[in-house]
């Protein structure tokens, strides 16, 4: 008889203790067994008790039952999903927040999360549009996928150091986020990770990122600027789709593509650098940039627009004209041009036939002519016609500015090797040859600056030879001619682009243009937009510079910062030559001279000098209307 009242004693024992599972309640919240052991266990928040009627949760690190205590070690999957909560704070020794956890509490406005936390499961916290900050722990190594999707109060995120796995679509459509930090060890951005965050203008990535995955920034409509790190090896579909305030990229040297839409719906793009790694470019990848004006394409450069989506260039209604290097070997679908598309230049020895699927004229009904090299013409296209389209060997350049009015110099950079030792043929009479200048040197003492005459000039002073892992420098030039003169040049028959013969260099051209070499070129071209300071220091020679544009016959001091369009050149001077008045010699080869002055261009007219209608500093004996000290004054 004792021996089974002692059985039914230990039995009852027994079956007080909770098994792996089994859940129960405190203080309005459901827990569940996740491990046992000798008087005690673990548990995981398991849901809201339906009889409670909570807003905040305060969640104990150990909770008890039936006199046994259990250590509070994770959230469970859909635990307060679509609940009234409106601030959370869990405790230390949670390592995990499962699957949706708390997904769509649409008024969770604060959460408290614990220095041991580890991991946060997929869809986690989606749709909590409420929550206002995440401050993720430094240890948090695995965010899952849209685990913080649709959060659209948050404003700034700092992805903690120990990260080594984030899920695609992590931040989607977090629309009020401005500020994102990233850890250094950050290996890559994932897929859609920040897609349509419309309010992000705030990132930098670390060197040590590799891989931009796809849709990354799509959608990220306030972002101005990002800069790419060297580390960067590739760029994933539409990575920055839809960023209609970028305005400028530069694609490092590691990147060998672009892939599908990849700076598609960049509304106010206008400057993009390539690097010559890059061998191919998918469909797409510009469409609808319609402030871009113009892309270098890559020296390798092997197909362009080899996928689904239609043109490359697809309505970048603003670019009128396109270089195809010469390594292009296929050209694949194609929309037709845009809007203001009139040339094509061709730098292979026969024109591509993806080109024709495009057709012969742009939007506005106008013809597009192709221009390939003289020798390329006479042997191919003697007729002037291919497929529909116009081809010449003769391009031309008219002497007037933007304006229309006649001017005598206008600078000049191509993508391309420019011949000038033709444009002087068939000139009529009083009218001068067309030349160019390299600025050779610069003398702060005197204040001059020395020009030489260049008939051939090379598309760049650092060729792509093996090796050489540096941006190309643009060979800029200031030409000269008869004001209001059409003249014609032609593409260079020596294509140094890709480096095939050697470094090509300064001293080359000039022998090629029969002209003695006396230094460097110091002028700076411009072979896409890009965006020029007033001043700055030489990124070679350490040397502080301020930088003159040539406007209506005179270099001008750049009165502000400010958008050069491509195909143009200025002139960086050392400081010490900054606010004097210095002289332009241009040295003919028959040994005559040609020289302009430097005019200070003022937009500020305080002080005792005088000034003329146009903001130019005159002598106070000019007569006229001038201006003192901000006043018009007759003399």
């Amino acid at each position: 008889m004792k021996k089974y009242m002692f059985f039914c004693a230990l039995l009852t024992a027994l079956n007080s203790f909770a098994k792996t599972g089994d859940t129960f309640s405190d203080g309005g919240v459901t827990y569940q067994v996740i491990a046992t052991s000798e008087g005690g266990g673990e548990v995981a928040v398991h849901s809201l008790d339906p009889s409670a009627s909570l807003t905040d949760a305060l969640i104990p690190s150990a909770v008890s039952d039936g006199g046994v205590l259990y250590d509070v070690t994770s959230v469970s999957p859909e635990a307060f999903r679509g609940s009234a909560l409106r601030t959370v704070v869990l405790p230390e020794g949670v390592t995990a927040i499962e699957r949706a956890a708390f997904q769509n509490c649409s008024l969770l406005t604060e959460v408290t999360l614990p220095s041991s936390l580890t991991s946060i499961g997929d869809f986690a916290f989606a749709g909590c549009a409420s929550l206002t900050s995440i401050p993720l722990p430094q240890d948090v190594a695995y965010i899952g996928r849209q685990a913080f999707a649709g959060c659209a109060s948050i404003t700034q995120v700092a992805i903690p150091d120990g990260i080594e796995t984030i899920g695609e679509d992590a931040f989607l459509n977090c629309s009020a986020l401005i500020s994102v930090s990233l850890p250094d060890n950050m290996a890559g951005v994932g897929e859609g990770m920040f897609e349509m965050c419309g309010q992000l203008e705030d990132i930098s990535l670390p060197e040590g990122v590799q891989y931009i995955d796809s849709h990354a920034f799509s959608g990220c409509g306030a972002l101005a600027s990002i800069t790419l790190p060297e580390t960067l090896a590739g760029v994933g579909e539409a990575a920055f789709a839809g960023c209609k305030e970028l305005a400028s990229v530069t694609v490092p040297q590691n990147v060998t593509g672009l892939p599908d839409g990849a700076f598609a719906y960049c509304s106010r793009l206008k400057s993009v650098t390539l690097p010559n790694s890059v061998t191919a470019i998918g469909s797409g990848v510009f469409r609808y940039d319609q402030a871009l004006t113009h892309v270098t394409l890559p020296s390798w450069l092997e197909t362009i627009g080899t996928g689904d989506l239609g043109g490359v260039f697809e309505r970048c209604d603003a670019m009128t004209e396109l270089t195809i290097p010469a390594s292009v070997r296929k050209i694949g679908k194609m929309d037709s041009f845009a809007f203001g598309l009139n040339s094509i230049y061709v730098m292979g020895d026969v024109i591509p036939d993806g080109l024709q699927e495009m057709g012969s004229r742009n939007r506005m009904g106008e013809d597009i002519t192709i221009y390939v090299k003289r020798s390329v013409y006479n042997e191919k296209y003697p007729s002037g016609e291919w497929n529909g389209f116009r081809v010449d060997y003769r391009i031309p350049i008219k002497m007037v500015n933007a304006k229309g009015n006649a001017v005598k110099y206008k600078t000049l950079c191509r993508d391309f090797d420019v011949d000038l030792r033709h444009s002087g043929d068939d000139l009529s009479d009083g009218t001068k040859r067309l030349s160019a200048y390299v600025v050779d040197d610069a003398d702060g003492e005197l204040g001059m600056v020395f020009m030489d005459e260049i008939l051939y000039i090379p598309s760049r002073l650092m060729a792509n030879v093996d090796g050489y892992a540096g941006e190309d420098r643009y060979v800029g030039v200031v030409v000269r001619g008869t004001p209001g003169s059409t003249y014609y040049y032609e593409i260079g028959e020596n294509d140094y682009s890709q480096g095939a013969e050697g470094q090509w260099l300064l001293a080359d051209a000039q022998a090629v243009s029969m002209t003695a070499h006396a230094g460097s070129n110091m002028m700076r071209g411009i072979s896409d937009s890009a965006y020029i300071l007033p001043a700055e220091v030489d990124s070679e020679t350490g040397v502080a510079v301020t930088n003159y544009g040539l406007n209506n016959n005179a270099f001008r001091k750049l009165s502000g910062p400010g958008w050069m369009g491509y195909n143009r050149s200025y002139l960086p001077l050392p400081e010490k030559m900054a606010g004097t008045n210095f002289s332009m010699t241009f040295t003919d080869v028959d040994g005559t001279t040609d020289t302009i002055g430097y005019e200070v261009f003022i937009n500020d007219c305080d002080g005792d000098d005088f000034y003329d209608l146009s903001g130019r500093r005159t002598v106070p004996t000019a007569k006229g209307v001038i201006v003192q000290k901000g006043r018009k004054v007759l003399k």
